[in-house]
């Protein structure tokens, strides 16, 4: 089984390993879905956190009624902000 996003296969998962995941998965897509779902919900709280801590006391003026996705999306606009892979090379 492969599992792809936007056409670019990210995985490929052996026969003996997809009969094990059959075992204990109901529904396999269901599963990855929810994954991927949790992940980004877990990111967005984690990047709004990270990135209002460093935005904070600077000239930018961070508006108050943003929403969390609003908020993502202005937080990534900002000056210095790096993404995982930007920011790798310094960890």
């Amino acid at each position: 089984m492969k599992i792809e996003v936007d056409s670019v296969e990210i995985l490929d998962i052996d026969a003996t390993s997809l009969v094990a995941l059959n075992w204990r998965l109901v529904d396999l897509s269901e599963w990855i879905k929810g994954a991927i779902v949790g992940q980004i919900s877990h990111a967005k709280g984690e990047m709004v956190k990270m990135e209002t801590n460093r935005v904070k006391g600077s000239e930018v003026g961070m508006p108050a009624d943003f929403q969390e996705d609003s908020l993502v999306t202005w937080l990534a606009t900002q000056p210095g902000y790096q993404t995982a892979a930007e920011r790798q090379p310094e960890e």
